[in-house]
């Protein structure tokens, strides 16, 4: 006998595949998380569930991939559609194909909003220091197309900020083993390249040659 919540994962499951494989994007695992491989970031999809009911909400966002961790994460992006709860089978495998379609939709935005590494860069020097995570991502998007100066700055917001938090004292160890690489002449974009393999290796995805990465990404 199928249980509801095995119906509703393999609706949502059967649509994600309907809509998202066309256009690239691969499940993890069994999860609810698909994602669009992109070398140096990824489009991630999250049918996010809810602890008291059954249904899905739906997050899509870009993952950076040059702070090496072994887990996923939105970096910009997040939730875009609320709450789409279970009622009976019917009906719950329209709201998984208005899901799926929304999802496939937002992430060929982001596609077209991030078509390149220069854009990217662009982006997120944009962004304001008031955040230590904006301030890594810009100093790591301005290493990879060998803009040090815009780098070095925004490694020193990051140095300032007073926060003795544990992934902060990780976090300005990292930067300050950057700054000396770069002062022993290390090609800035190698630096950027290492901790994307890291990355990508913790989180199990295919292994890329980052240094063709970087000028096929410009």
């Amino acid at each position: 006998m199928t249980t509801t919540g095995t119906t509703h994962n393999a609706q949502l499951s059967k649509a994600a595949k309907k809509h998202l494989s066309p256009i690239g994007m691969k499940r993890k695992g069994q999860s609810r998380v698909w994602f669009k491989d992109n070398g140096w970031w990824l489009g991630v999809v999250e049918f996010q569930p809810s602890s008291w009911s059954k249904g899905s909400y739906l997050n899509v966002a870009a993952m950076w991939l040059w702070n090496a961790k072994d887990y996923w994460s939105h970096d910009e992006g997040g939730r875009v559609e609320k709450f789409h709860e279970f009622k009976d089978a019917d009906q719950f495998a329209d709201a998984a194909d208005t899901l799926a379609l929304r999802a496939k939709e937002e992430v060929l935005a982001l596609s077209q909003r991030f078509p390149s590494l220069a854009v990217v860069a662009a982006h997120l020097a944009r962004n304001s220091d008031d955040n230590p995570w904006q301030s890594y991502h810009a100093a790591m998007a301005a290493l990879a197309i060998g803009d040090v100066d815009h780098a070095q700055k925004r490694f020193r917001a990051l140095l300032a900020f007073k926060d003795s938090a544990p992934f902060m004292i990780a976090l300005k160890t990292k930067v300050r083993s950057f700054s000396e690489l770069l002062a022993s002449a290390t090609e800035p974009s190698a630096i950027v390249g290492q901790e994307v393999t890291h990355t990508r290796a913790l989180l199990k995805l295919t292994p890329v040659d980052t240094a063709l990465l970087w000028l096929t990404a410009r």
